[in-house]
């Protein structure tokens, strides 16, 4: 939260790359430790997948724009295709299935430094209020050979390829990304070849909780940025916010933050 407060004020570009790498570098940081967490969850059977209604289309949403954040400075086209008849209403762990999407698109970014990553997203209905969702993203990446595949899932290993130099990772996401899956009754499966790219195609099923479809939203998505209607500005002149914590500095922080919406 300082180094954000830091990176938000007028800096020289010396300063600001500095903070810029405090910020990677905790980010990376918080990431392992929230995996070692989880990690060490499933390994107590303490983790439980905790249903709850949620909407597909604001989901997906979000998945897209840490897609679009990771990529900004890359050469690389980012496809949707999301069937237009995924119901838009579901029920299942929200929380989990986004932390699932997130490793995996964010494995994609990591691991693509030109080309395309496709994120497509559909459904087959398996009983009167179930739905089987398959979410396949595919890249064209450093990609790997057929017999490093078996590492992906292995907990804190990855490929011992030399294209892997220079790419950040803990070895422990994809890992808890298959316990995940495997708790909620899916299949994750990756195909890749070495130069080329890689396909992971996830399997997860979740109950219906209304019919109304999510429509077509990919073609929103995809169509050129100077045609997409920006967004409208969240405001609440009138609002007053709580912030509780024990920790007085995060309190401070907090109220920094929010400085610039007063």
């Amino acid at each position: 939260g300082m180094d954000e407060l830091i990176l938000r004020d007028e800096l020289n570009d010396s300063t600001r790359e500095l903070a810029g790498s405090i910020q990677s570098e905790a980010s990376i940081m918080l990431t392992l430790i929230n995996n070692i967490v989880d990690y060490s969850k499933v390994e107590n059977g303490e983790l439980e997948i905790k249903p709850v209604a949620y909407h597909m289309d604001n989901l997906l949403y979000d998945m897209c724009d840490i897609v679009s954040v990771g990529i900004i400075d890359k050469s690389i086209d980012f496809i949707v295709d999301f069937s237009p008849n995924i119901p838009r209403e579901l029920m299942g762990d929200e929380i989990r299935l986004r932390q699932i999407l997130t490793n995996v698109l964010s494995n994609a970014v990591r691991y693509t430094t030109e080309g395309t990553i496709r994120f497509k997203v559909e459904s087959d209905l398996t009983d009167a209020d179930e739905v089987l969702l398959t979410i396949v993203i595919s890249d064209t990446g450093i990609g790997m050979e057929v017999d490093e595949l078996h590492k992906l899932f292995e907990n804190f290993l990855m490929s011992d390829a030399t294209s892997l130099a220079g790419h950040k990772g803990t070895g422990l996401g994809l890992a808890i990304t298959k316990q995940l899956v495997d708790l909620m009754n899916g299949e994750i499966v990756v195909t890749s070849e070495y130069g080329k790219g890689s396909v992971f195609t996830v399997s997860i099923p979740q109950k219906i909780v209304s019919d109304l479809k999510i429509g077509d939203i990919s073609e929103k998505y995809n169509e050129p940025a100077n045609k997409k209607k920006k967004k409208s500005t969240f405001t609440a002149p009138d609002a007053n916010v709580l912030v509780v914590d024990d920790v007085k500095m995060n309190i401070n922080v907090f109220k920094a933050l929010l400085k610039r919406t007063e």
